[in-house]
Parts: structure tokens; sequence; C-alpha cells
């Protein structure tokens, strides 16, 4: 896959620090732009650029926002205006197990122990 050529911008309003409980993987998944801006507030940063499929090698413009919380970031790519990748970016090295997995719970991710 051909990495598209980033342009960033940084949002004028400061974004305010999300509780866990609104900002899950499963809170935001399938839905829209509109919906999860107004799930989340504004992003910290908007980046747009071109995703090229490594399949079809056919080109499509994409928007990813950021968003801060507390156990780090979320960052959704956005392809016709839809949520077409979600990824977590954890703010801290965990020292112990048990942290690191709260932190991905509270992301809304599940996590088998077993």
């Amino acid at each position: 896959m051909e990495m598209p050529e980033k342009v960033t911008k940084p949002v004028e309003a400061s974004p305010k620090i999300l509780p866990e409980a609104e900002c899950t993987i499963e809170s935001i998944a399938g839905k829209t732009e509109v919906r999860i801006t107004e799930l989340l507030d504004n992003p910290a940063a908007i980046e747009n650029g071109e995703w090229t499929s490594l399949s079809t090698e056919e080109k499509t413009l994409f928007v990813r926002y950021s968003y801060k919380t507390s156990v780090g970031a979320f960052e959704v790519m956005f392809i016709e205006r839809f949520e077409a990748r979600i990824e977590v970016r954890l703010s801290k090295v965990f020292r112990y197990l048990s942290e690191a997995i709260n932190a991905m719970r509270s992301a809304g991710l599940r996590v088998r122990t077993d």
C-alpha cells in the first residue's frame, strides 16, 4: 500500500479531554463523520490525503481526525464520509500488564487474558 502525501492542519479550537466512556471503539465504529464529530467534539488535528488500495491500485481521498483522551489518542480515518479505520495510540508505556489491559478496555477493546 502506497502511503499518501500528508497534509495536516491543526484545529483552532482546543479539544476537550474525552472521558473513556464517551470515546470507545464501539461508540465510533461504522459512524459517519458528522455523527462522530457530534459524539467527540472538535478533533485536535485534521489530515487530508490519498489512500491507494493494494488490490485494485484505486486511489481514494480520505480525511483523518485525531482526538485526545486520558489514555492516549484516537485517529479516525474517513472515506466518503464514513469511518474506514480507527487507530488507538496509548500515551504511555505500561509497567504492568494489568495497567495495559485496563487502558485497552478503556478504549473499548476486548482483551482476552487466558
